[in-house]
């Protein structure tokens, strides 16, 4: 894209100008439960837990820093400083310390801002503490998903979208009728490998590509398009150049032109063909930059300030209403919808049912810490990477069994994926297949968005189950429960379902699908009990309602 001119980058002469080199956030002398096991004021050199990966293995304290780690960012647990093991008068009692901060062990964190006298300024990121009560793992995830819906609401947005890889005319249409016949989806993305050119300002392409678009949404369908922004875009004019060798690497730098004129261009591209969603792949991943010529000054400030500019650019975007899509954290900062799911991409070239397994099983794990919307997961209707006929779930005809599953799969967590692929089916009966469960996605929306309790952790040789709850009293559905037969044989299984994250105390209805309701009393611990037959690779779910109250 071509950039506009650079803004001005005066000196920073001394007497007139500050270099901030390092900033701390917060430091806090931490007591047990909240800080991690084992350390003490008899262990001084346990340093360094961070607790990004939850407190569940860190303590009862979480810390997540709105500037993502990795990206100059830093959460660090030591040992007090003033703790001196060979001094019995330490006065106190001396706790494991807390230090978040901008990455005081590595060499480029930052943030190096200049801040100039008379009215110079720089803003932190937040260091965002969740200080939990239980090491329950449903309370404990419950109170990680309330954050993310508290200060990240736009997370709770969830489209079903269909990630399209023939963007020809006929292709789209084709795309587009599918998707309005069966209903329930909202979104097409023009995917990876398809030949779209967000950065292609050509009238005419432009106008192709509008044409296209408001065919789409005469059947009130929203389209989305891939591109890669930054990460592996080195050659542009604009790389990254490596601080220790003074090379250029495979990166274009986000606090250079490149960053200014991709998003003129991203703009004019939207405004110029409704594109109202972007999936921006390969945004600013924390690496430092050493060229003198950029809109940074060195390397000392280079991430700081490309963090910057990332965040910046999502937000020229969100404040247009764009929905994105974006591999790293920018869910705190920048505004993204979602973040890349639970999943690493190379399993998508096993096997069929191997990587449904593994997927299946990575959608209910990770949902412990994360809401089913803050993430997207994945589905090869063709082949992706390396996986040829016997991954992708094209032909459908013959790979019903395992379409219907995929779908069952996500849907019924509700979860986003990104069915890449150039059609949703391709006969009658797979039609039926993907309309059974749009349709359900379609009435269930609200509870399948909402809370997940663990019920039962897939194994492939067993029913599984999740539930969905829903505490507010005013939402008719109280529950809903999904039930996984992956295996090759019929199953009989009994569940108790936990309706105590309902709110509800007394008597509840129960519908299995859309069958006649059931009312069952809840148990003293708030359960009620199903026994479930389910047939090979069978799916069901049970819909529990509050009963009316006068």
């Amino acid at each position: 894209p071509s950039p506009p001119p650079p803004p001005p980058k005066p000196g920073c002469d001394a007497g007139r100008c500050v270099v901030l080199t390092h900033a701390t956030v917060e430091i806090l002398r931490v007591n047990a439960p909240w800080s991690p096991a084992g350390m003490s004021e008899f262990a001084p050199n346990m340093v360094n837990f961070g607790t990004y990966g939850g407190p569940s293995n860190n303590g009862l304290l979480d810390v997540h820093p709105s500037q993502a780690l990795g990206h100059g960012s830093a959460v660090d647990w030591a040992a007090d400083p003033t703790f001196d093991p060979e001094y019995s008068g330490n006065d106190g009692s001396i706790q494991p310390m807390l230090t978040v901060g901008y990455a005081p062990t590595a060499k480029w964190g930052g943030p190096a801002a200049r801040i100039r006298v008379g009215g110079g300024s720089f803003s932190t990121f937040r260091a965002i503490e969740l200080w939990a009560d239980s090491v329950d793992p449903e309370r404990l995830g419950l109170s990680f998903r309330k954050r993310t819906r508290l200060l990240a609401p736009q997370t709770s947005e969830a489209p079903l979208f269909l990630h399209l890889t023939d963007i020809s005319p006929a292709g789209v249409k084709s795309a587009v009728d599918q998707m309005s016949a069966v209903g329930g989806f909202d979104m097409l993305i023009f995917s990876f490998g398809s030949g779209f050119q967000l950065e292609n300002s050509s009238p005419a392409y432009m106008a192709g590509i509008k044409e296209s678009i408001d065919y789409a949404h005469s059947k009130g369908i929203e389209v989305g398009g891939y591109d890669l922004i930054a990460d592996s875009r080195g050659g542009t004019g604009y790389d990254d150049i490596d601080p220790v060798s003074g090379q250029p690497t495979n990166n274009a730098c986000f606090a250079s032109g490149w960053n200014r004129g991709l998003l003129n261009t991203t703009l004019e591209f939207i405004a110029a063909t409704g594109l109202s969603m972007v999936e921006t792949d390969g945004p600013y991943d924390g690496v430092a930059c050493g060229s003198t010529d950029h809109d940074h000054y060195g390397a000392d400030d280079s991430v700081s300030m490309q963090w910057a500019n990332q965040v910046a650019f999502y937000s020229e975007l969100r404040a247009r209403g764009i929905f994105i899509h974006a591999p790293d954290d920018y869910l705190f900062a920048g505004g993204a919808n979602k973040y890349c799911g639970w999943y690493s991409e190379m399993q998508f070239s096993l096997p069929r049912w191997q990587w449904i397994s593994t997927s299946h099983q990575e959608v209910f794990d990770h949902t412990y810490a994360e809401t089913p919307t803050q993430a997207w997961m994945f589905a090869p209707l063709l082949d992706y990477h390396s996986g040829g006929p016997a991954a992708a779930l094209e032909p459908f005809s013959d790979n019903a069994e395992a379409w219907n599953f995929t779908l069952a799969m996500y849907l019924g967590a509700g979860v986003g994926a990104c069915y890449r692929g150039n059609e949703l089916y391709d006969s009658p009966a797979v039609m039926a297949i993907v309309q059974r469960w749009t349709k359900f996605w379609v009435q269930y929306r609200s509870i399948l968005t909402q809370d997940i309790i663990h019920v039962r952790r897939p194994d492939m040789q067993s029913i599984d189950s999740l539930l969905h709850v829903s505490a507010n009293a005013s939402d008719t559905v109280a529950g809903l429960a999904m039930f996984y037969n992956p295996s090759l044989t019929a199953q009989n299984a009994t569940f108790d379902l936990d309706m105590y994250y309902t709110g509800e105390t007394g008597s509840v209805t129960v519908s299995v699908e859309e069958g006649a309701p059931t009312t069952m009393t809840l148990a003293r611990d708030y359960s009620i009990t199903l026994a479930v037959s389910l047939g090979p690779r069978e799916v069901t779910y049970a819909v529990i309602r509050r009963l009316q109250r006068l």
